[in-house]
């Protein structure tokens, strides 16, 4: 397994972009309590967090990691630190959790997708996982890029358009190779769009979640085994599709048709929304 990352990683990038929203935000003259905790607070923070890891006190070091989650932090090696710790405690629910968290901040990164892997691995219901995704450009994109990304890709896309659209006025007789070069960028600027669309949409009506108790029982409805027949158990990492709510219910899918009912307590989407 590979060992948690180093703090200078995750501020060097975060320091400056959190001091960037917060000026921003500064501007809109929120409450005070919002900046409850500076910057140099949360690194204090990640430096015992990191404490607690080496010491093997991995449920204070959880403890901490979640406190600069709280605050507002995001960045894909607090989710593998996140994750790390709690896979030393053997609570591979949320392990995965957390590692499928970095993953979607960072979906290039070979360390988070061996730990991942390795979680797997260890749980109770073998599932394949790949069974969860619906085949689409969409997703395919996703796996590579982060959203974040994908926008960075639309806005250069567009701003050769302009830059190609310029050149076309000023240099007429190169019209017909720019006039194919812009028909080119349209193409891909609509395809990244529809690509950006697709991956927004799947995951906005079937989120991924997974299971976080170390049992549960899944329902043909919404309501316990008092009231409604057991279909099977899951157990803790299991990874799932949400397709339906009621009150204080989730329907979820996995592959081979399989679906039913648990409590919302029993799972956890990978977006961090409830």
């Amino acid at each position: 397994m590979t060992n948690r990352r180093s703090l200078a990683r995750l501020f060097n990038g975060q320091l400056l972009r959190r001091a960037i929203w917060l000026a921003l935000l500064s501007l809109l003259i929120l409450p005070v309590s919002l900046f409850a905790q500076t910057p140099d607070n949360l690194v204090e923070i990640m430096l015992d967090a990191e404490e607690s890891y080496r010491a093997g006190r991995f449920e204070q070091a959880v403890s901490e990691y979640e406190t600069v989650i709280a605050a507002g932090v995001e960045h894909s090696t607090l989710y593998y630190n996140l994750g790390n710790a709690y896979l030393r405690q053997g609570d591979l629910g949320r392990a995965i959790l957390n590692f499928r968290r970095a993953q979607r901040l960072d979906p290039r990164d070979d360390d988070i997708a061996n730990n991942l892997d390795l979680a797997r691995a260890q749980t109770v219901d073998k599932l394949q996982v790949s069974g969860l995704e619906q085949v689409d450009f969409g997703r395919l994109v996703g796996e590579w890029l982060t959203l974040e990304e994908m926008m960075v890709l639309l806005l250069a896309l567009w701003f050769l358009i302009c830059l190609s659209a310029g050149l076309y006025t000023i240099m007429p007789s190169y019209r017909r190779e720019l006039g194919w070069l812009i028909i080119g960028w349209v193409g891909l600027l609509f395809l990244s769009a529809a690509a950006i669309g697709s991956s927004l949409y799947a995951e906005a009506q079937n989120p991924t979640a997974v299971v976080i108790l170390s049992e549960v029982e899944v329902t043909e409805g919404p309501g316990s085994a008092d009231e409604f027949n057991v279909n099977f158990a899951l157990h803790a990492g299991t990874e799932v599709r949400i397709i339906d709510r009621r009150l204080g219910w989730r329907q979820i899918a996995l592959p081979g048709d399989l679906n039913g009912w648990v409590p919302n307590n029993a799972i956890e989407l990978v977006t961090g929304e409830s």
